[in-house]
């Protein structure tokens, strides 16, 4: 019945995989049409766009309400005895000939030649750019017919590449001129899908670019906790976001595909200062990523999706398939294993899921994590000399202690083992070393299973009987004249037998005279009505006082 499920649920995924390709298919050419289309349309700016690329000896003062929408058409030169200001239009108007009585409609733009009486006339009614100073109409309109020039190249370049190739990498290198700072593209894995090469920040900023090293492939671990810590990781937010992260400012604008969370679109501050008018730009330059995503997606599975998925079905305790078979036996050699579970305080939800699994898959050759249980789980490959030297603690606290302490984590660790087959019982280990640690050792971060096997023996060995069924007469006596008395023959007699009934020892760690010591065992003994030389009975008195202490100990942390 299991692998008849699998098998309907396996064609189901696929029937409606080749559903979503193909209407992603659909929705892109849809969208590549409409571009070819508008092959003719030149880009539309807004007044904050022109405002922000004029020049910096140019006087320019804005007038009304700061709009980023990508509107209005190119320039034109008001006519005479015109008095009508249509909606989306730019007017190049001198002072002097300004109109008395305008007839102004929403979203105009005039961009007025000098200093004008009939100014406050217009004033919440349309926005106005004053050129103040002697400037000639023919030089302001070839002004901003440049920046109109500017980004119709930037636009055409665009589409082209959107036609052609779809290169994520020279769409932010053609953008690299209009937002002057490096631009990052990273997927919903904070892995890069493509970034800038810097080659045109100033040097002396180089090593502060928290983006990392051209060669890196990923948002280092710190970065993304800093991120993490500031911003909530906001990936629902359709709207650019402007961040203020130490030492830079960055403008990001999440990627979306088929309504789901696919990456970031960012752009760090670290050379030009941001402008407002970035916003409209940063939107549109994420609409055609967007664009050139979708025309590449693929929903089929990785081979590693797919070892994940096997893994997952074994610590499910499901039988593996004959194909997810073959996956593990050509991706796993001789070699041994180790079961990792890490245990977040905060929830998963709030956290980068993706983005963990492949940090810890990038940081260990040849392993595998994914989620479950509310925790992450990783099966890693070791060496046999690793695995008898127990060397592999030391690369596991060298790798995973930065992500532990930037996520308050903390990680139970299996014995090594051999057969991956086998890999649920060590989960179970992995489980129940980070429970025990937690418990027993809250300040630690590694928590191997080793360390805890005699505590999480001992709770499950009482099973579901109280504690006390288990106790010997002369155990229930000591407990009764420990009730009364400030002198524990309980613990007196643990310590005794945990000394290997010493007593040198004992007195040592009791801080008691040989004498005073000899005598309560003396006591004790009668009390017991046993035979401490008998090891078997020796043996139920240790687990039991044992067990007794551990209980004791969590009932304190509870």
């Amino acid at each position: 019945m299991v692998k008849e499920r699998k098998k309907s649920n396996s064609l189901r995924e696929n029937i409606e995989n080749c559903v979503i390709m193909k209407n992603n298919e659909r929705n892109c050419e849809r969208h590549l049409f409409t571009i070819r289309q508008n092959r003719g349309v030149r880009m539309k700016l807004s007044a904050n766009l022109i405002f922000d690329n004029f020049p910096a000896e140019l006087d320019a003062v804005y007038h009304g309400q700061r709009e980023s929408t990508l509107h209005l058409l190119r320039p034109e030169f008001l006519e005479k005895g015109q008095e009508r200001f249509r909606t989306d239009h730019v007017y190049l108007v001198k002072a002097q000939d300004l109109p008395l009585r305008p007839q102004i409609e929403p979203g105009a733009l005039i961009l007025l030649l000098g200093d004008s009486v009939y100014l406050p006339r217009y004033e919440g009614k349309c926005n106005v750019i004053q050129l103040r100073g002697n400037v000639r109409s023919s030089h302001a309109f070839n002004l901003v017919s440049r920046i109109y020039n500017r980004f119709d190249r930037w636009e055409e370049s665009l589409r082209k590449i959107l036609d052609t190739t779809a290169s994520l990498s020279e769409m932010i290198q053609c953008s690299r001129e209009i937002f002057d700072n490096p631009i990052v593209v990273l997927n919903s894995n904070f892995h890069y899908l493509a970034h800038t090469d810097f080659s045109f920040v100033e040097l002396g900023k180089m090593d502060r670019i928290s983006w990392g090293s051209r060669e890196s492939t990923g948002l280092p671990l710190e970065s993304l906790n800093e991120f993490m810590e500031l911003h909530e990781m906001s990936t629902d937010v359709r709207e650019p976001l402007l961040l203020n992260l130490p030492g830079s400012t960055t403008l990001n604008v999440n990627l979306f595909e088929n309504g789901e969370y696919s990456g970031c679109l960012s752009i760090d501050y670290r050379n030009r200062k941001y402008r407002e008018s970035d916003k409209q730009l940063a939107i549109y330059l994420a609409e055609m990523i967007q664009l050139a995503l979708r025309r590449y997606s693929s929903v089929s599975g990785s081979d590693q999706s797919r070892l994940r998925q096997a893994l997952m079905d074994i610590v499910d305790g499901v039988q593996v398939t004959l194909n997810q078979r073959r996956t593990i036996d050509t991706s796993y050699l001789e070699q041994e294993h180790i079961c990792v579970k890490i245990k977040f305080r905060s929830p998963l939800v709030q956290l980068p899921v993706k983005y963990l699994c492949n940090a810890i898959e990038d940081e260990f050759r040849r392993s595998v994590a994914f989620e479950y249980d509310e925790s992450l789980i990783c099966f890693i490959e070791i060496s046999r000399q690793q695995a008898e030297e127990e060397s592999y603690l030391t690369l596991l606290q060298k790798h995973l202690t930065p992500l532990l302490r930037a996520f308050d984590s903390s990680v139970g660790i299996s014995d090594p083992f051999h057969d991956i087959y086998h890999a649920r019982p060590y989960y179970y280990q992995a489980c129940a070393a980070v429970e025990n640690g937690q418990l027993f050792d809250s300040d630690k971060m590694f928590y191997p299973f080793r360390n805890y096997a005699l505590r999480e023996l001992l709770i499950n060995a009482i099973g579901n009987l109280p504690m006390e069924m288990y106790y010997t007469q002369g155990l229930q006596n000591l407990m009764r004249h420990d009730q009364d008395s400030q002198v524990s023959y309980m613990e007196t007699l643990r310590i005794f037998l945990d000394c290997n009934m010493s007593v040198t020892k004992t007195t040592a760690k009791l801080y008691l005279n040989r004498s005073t010591l000899i005598e309560r065992l003396a006591r004790i003994k009668r009390e017991l009505n046993c035979d401490l030389e008998d090891p078997e009975q020796r043996l139920l008195l240790q687990i039991l006082l044992k067990t007794q202490q551990i209980h004791g100990e969590i009932g304190r942390k509870v």
